[in-house]
C-alpha cells in the first residue's frame, strides 16, 4: 500500500496552521462481553487514568428495521456499554468498547505524540483487558480546507476537485460529495471522502470553540487493514504500531498530494519544528533508503500480503515493518532483498501485471517441480533468476489465431482410410518383403526358414 499510485514520500513536517479537525486510531478485536462490566474495566482505568482522568459511561442502543408490505417494524435491541475516557480540557479521548478501542483528539500536534500515547494504551489493553484476536486496524485523518473566499482551485488540485475546479461550477456549487475506495488485495484499503460542504463541521468543535459557519472542502483519509476469516492482525503494541505508523505514511502522501504548493506553504512549519523546512522537502523525499524503495516496488508490482513478502525475503513481518519505516539493514540482508527485487523485475519484464507475475511465482516449474516463490523463499536466487528470463512469454504460450478458423472446403470431403495390416501367408510373401528390390543389379540371396 506503500506504493499507492507511485506517490512519492514526503518527510514529516508539522505545520503551523494545520486544517485537521480530527485525528483517530481504532482497534478492532474479538468480543470481550466483561467490558460492561465497571470492575473489569476499572484496571485498564488506572492504567491510563494519569492522562485521561474523566470517566463517562456511554449507552449504545442497536435499532432494527423491517420494511414489509405492513407498517415499518421497528425494533430496539440490547443495550450495550462503553466507555469514554478523557483528558481535562476533552481534546484527548480513549473509548473502549466490547469489540474496539479507540484514540482520537482534535489537539493533534504530532504523529510521535500520537504514536507514543496509542502505544501506552495498546500496552494497558494487553495486560488488563487481554482481547484474543485484532480483527481491524484503522488510521483515519479528517481535514476541513477553508480558503476565505478564494477560489478551491488555489488550495487543491483539479484531479481532486473535478467539476468544482472550473470557475462557472464553483461559483454556484452549494454541496458536492464523494467517496473513494482504493483496495489492496487481500486486506489492505484506503477511503478518501471529500467534497464541499456549505458551513459547519464534521465533528464536534473543541470546547470553547465556536463552529465556523464558512464552506469548507473536506478531506477525510482512513487507511485500513482487515484480518481474513478465522485470522488475526496479532496483539504486540508494537507490531500494531508499526502498521499505524506505515497507514500514516500512506496518508501522509495523499494529503500532500492533494494540495497545491500554494496552500501548502500557506500552512507554513511550526518554529520550533526540527524537521526539514518546506524548501528541501523533495530534496529529502529523493533521498530514501535503497532497501524501502526496493520494498515499496516489491509491494507494488506484486500486491502481495506482507507476510508472503517476509517469506520471499527470509525474514519476519515485524522485520519487514521496521525495514519500510527505514530501519538499518544488515548487508546480507540487503543483499538477499535486492537479488529478490532483480529475479521480480526480470520476471515482470514478461509478466507484467501484478495477477500474471504472482501466477508466475506459484506456477511449479522445472524437473522437481519448484516454484519460483519456493526458489526465493529458500534463497536460490540462481535458478529462479534463470526461471524468470527462460520462461516463455505470455503471447507465446497461447495458440496461434490460425487454429481457431474453420478448416477449409476443399478439404472437408477427404477421408482417410486406415487398413489393419494382415501377416504374411508363406515363407515366399515375408521373403519378398525383407527385398526391397533397390538393388536389382545384386544377386538374390537365398533365404532358408526353418533350419
Amino acid at each position: 500500500m506503500l506504493g499507492l499510485l507511485n506517490l512519492p514520500d514526503v518527510p514529516h513536517v508539522v505545520f503551523k496552521h494545520p486544517p485537521l479537525a480530527m485525528a483517530l486510531c481504532q482497534i478492532q478485536f474479538s468480543n470481550v462481553l466483561d467490558i460492561a462490566d465497571s470492575t473489569y474495566v476499572a484496571p485498564f482505568h488506572r492504567a491510563i487514568r494519569k492522562e485521561y482522568p474523566i470517566t463517562v459511561p456511554v449507552e449504545q442502543v442497536a435499532v432494527q428495521f423491517s420494511v414489509g408490505p405492513a407498517a415499518p417494524d421497528i425494533r430496539q435491541e440490547a443495550r450495550t456499554r462503553q466507555w469514554r475516557f478523557a483528558d481535562p480540557m476533552d481534546t484527548w479521548s480513549v473509548v473502549l468498547a466490547q469489540d474496539f478501542v479507540a484514540l482520537e483528539t482534535r489537539a493533534y500536534e504530532d504523529f510521535e505524540d500520537f504514536l507514543t500515547r496509542l502505544r501506552r494504551i495498546l500496552q494497558a489493553l494487553v495486560e488488563h483487558i487481554q482481547p484474543a484476536l485484532t480483527t481491524r486496524i484503522g488510521l483515519r485523518y479528517i481535514n476541513e480546507i477553508r480558503v476565505d473566499g478564494r477560489a478551491w482551485s488555489a488550495a487543491l488540485r483539479p484531479e481532486l476537485l473535478g467539476p468544482l475546479a472550473v470557475d462557472a461550477f464553483a461559483e454556484t456549487a452549494y454541496q458536492a460529495v464523494q467517496e473513494l475506495r482504493l483496495v489492496f488485495p487481500p486486506s489492505e484499503g484506503v477511503t478518501v471522502r471529500h467534497g464541499l460542504f456549505p458551513g459547519g463541521t464534521t465533528v464536534q468543535p473543541r470546547p470553547g470553540i465556536e463552529t465556523p459557519t464558512v464552506p469548507f472542502y473536506l478531506l477525510d483519509f482512513d487507511a485500513y487493514q482487515e484480518a481474513q476469516p478465522f485470522q488475526s492482525l496479532g496483539i504486540d503494541p508494537d507490531e500494531l504500531c508499526t502498521h499505524v505508523a506505515r497507514y500514516n505514511r500512506v496518508v501522509r502522501r495523499l494529503f500532500r498530494w492533494s494540495l497545491t504548493e500554494e496552500y501548502t506553504e500557506a500552512l507554513g512549519v511550526r518554529p520550533n519544528d526540527r524537521r526539514s523546512p518546506p524548501d528541501t522537502i523533495v530534496e529529502e523525499a529523493n533521498q530514501q533508503a535503497p532497501h524501502v524503495i526496493a520494498l515499496e516496488w516489491i509491494e507494488r508490482a506484486t500486491r502481495l500480503p506482507l507476510e508472503r513478502v517476509a517469506r520471499l525475503l527470509g525474514i519476519t513481518r515485524p522485520t519487514l515493518y521496521s525495514w519500510q519505516q527505514g530501519a538499518q539493514i544488515r548487508s546480507s540482508n540487503q543483499q538477499r532483498l535486492l537479488a529478490v527485487l532483480d529475479v521480480l523485475k526480470r520476471a515482470a519484464a514478461r509478466h507484467p501485471t501484478p495477477e500474471l507475475l504472482v501466477a508466475w511465482l506459484d506456477t511449479p516449474r522445472g524437473a522437481d517441480g519448484h516454484t519460483p516463490a519456493q526458489l526465493l523463499e529458500s534463497g536460490d536466487m540462481d535458478r529462479a533468476r534463470l526461471l524468470a528470463v527462460s520462461t516463455l512469454l505470455p503471447e507465446l504460450l497461447r495458440a496461434p489465431a490460425w487454429t481457431h478458423e474453420p478448416v477449409a472446403e476443399a478439404f472437408q470431403g477427404v477421408t482417410e482410410h486406415f487398413a489393419e495390416a494382415q501377416a504374411p501367408d508363406n515363407d515366399a510373401e515375408l521373403a519378398a518383403l525383407w527385398d526391397d528390390g533397390d538393388d536389382e543389379d545384386e544377386p538374390a540371396q537365398e533365404i532358408v526358414f526353418g533350419e
